[in-house]
């Protein structure tokens, strides 16, 4: 079912909202994924996987940018939304 006049125009303004929220809290969460990186290590850690597979995820992990893209959330969402 296709959504068209208020309701779509409800939809994206909801959608540039959730945007710019996501856009103020981008560098928080990207803070607070580096500080958990040490607990995602050793959560991981705990687990009965083999040497090398901890060592793999250790390192990728430890290389790994947390990253925010706004544009494609709301994107997503929307098209979700509307379902």
């Amino acid at each position: 079912m296709a959504v068209s006049g208020p309701d779509l125009i409800r939809i994206r303004a909801m959608a540039d909202k959730g945007e710019a929220t996501l856009i103020k809290k981008a560098s928080i969460m990207s803070r607070n994924y580096d500080l958990m990186k040490s607990t995602m290590v050793e959560t991981y850690d705990a687990t009965p996987f083999g040497p090398t597979l901890k060592a793999n995820y250790k390192d990728a992990i430890g290389k790994a940018v947390h990253r925010v893209d706004p544009e494609k959330w709301s994107r997503v969402w929307t098209v979700r939304v509307q379902k």
